[in-house]
């Protein structure tokens, strides 16, 4: 059934063509398999590699990120107390904001 479909399909634009060509047009027909549209992305090498390349890549821009972040509230706490935090944070931002947090009220209710 299908190669005579396929066979049928042909003839019309057989068909088609020939009318389309005594008229001065010209009919493109794409067929499957002419213009491969990423058929074969997922089975290719590239395609691994580059989901793997770009979580490597969001990942440290995560760490990154977090890393500066903690950087600011450290530098923070050393300007407000001018000496490093006297609780070994690390690299703990949860505590870190705590700490900025309790030394600004500490400091702010002195001045009022």
């Amino acid at each position: 059934m299908d190669g005579l479909f396929v066979h049928g399909v042909i003839e019309v634009i057989n068909t088609m063509d020939t009318t389309a060509h005594g008229l001065g047009y010209r009919l493109y027909v794409v067929r499957e398999g002419a213009v491969p549209l990423a058929g074969n992305i997922m089975t290719g090498s590239f395609f691994p590699l580059t989901v793997a390349v770009m979580a490597l890549l969001f990942l440290g821009m995560a760490a990154g990120l977090y890393v500066f972040a903690c950087m600011q509230y450290r530098r923070r706490i050393v300007e407000l107390t001018g000496q490093p935090p006297k609780l070994p944070a690390g690299f703990r931002l949860k505590r870190l904001k705590e700490t900025a947090r309790e030394i600004e009220y500490e400091l702010t209710g002195e001045n009022i």
